[in-house]
């Protein structure tokens, strides 16, 4: 009886020297994807590109505005001794115009968005491809991203987001 507690214990021992071996195997690390596209050279070349067109979106919307407010200036100055002909007339140009302008701002945020969707799609396609070339040359069990892994407490040196912004970087100036 005695030789099989032994046993037993010997047998426990050795499952959780076995369990402490594989844990040390394992490496974890962590990265900030948002960040790493964000602050790459191609991330940064995309926010100016959509900066650029959000700028040129503005001011075409802007000066389609113009005459629209213009005209509602018109109406609340001149409505009270224009014709009721004539008001209901220029209430419906503006109501028309109105309706363009939504149409063109519509359009221009539907552009922004499908443009951000774009660059930041092929950006991300292309950091993610760094960081399975990462996770392979350092043995990476696995990588969490920061931003969604819902861990409370993390030790900032298993953070690989710099090394692939390093890597996202070099890559595209080959």
């Amino acid at each position: 009886m005695k030789k099989m507690g032994m046993v037993v214990l010997s047998l426990i021992m050795v499952a959780l020297t076995a369990g402490f071996a594989l844990a040390a195997e394992q490496k974890i690390g962590l990265i900030d994807v948002m960040r790493a596209v964000n602050e790459s050279d191609a991330g940064k070349k995309s926010i100016a590109e959509l900066e650029a067109l959000k700028k040129a979106k503005e001011a075409s919307v802007n000066e389609r505005i113009k005459p629209i407010e213009k005209l509602r200036s018109e109406l609340e100055a001149k409505g009270s001794v224009l014709s009721k002909e004539a008001r209901k007339q220029k209430e419906e140009e503006y109501a028309k115009q109105a309706r363009e302008a939504q149409k063109l701002f519509a359009e221009a945020e539907n552009e922004m968005k499908k443009k951000y969707d774009e660059l930041y799609g092929a950006n991300l396609r292309e950091v993610r491809a760094i960081i399975d070339q990462v996770a392979k040359a350092e043995k990476f069990t696995i990588i969490f991203d920061k931003n969604e892994s819902g861990a409370l407490v993390m030790d900032n040196s298993v953070d690989i987001t710099d090394k692939v912004i390093q890597q996202y970087n070099a890559s595209k100036k080959k």
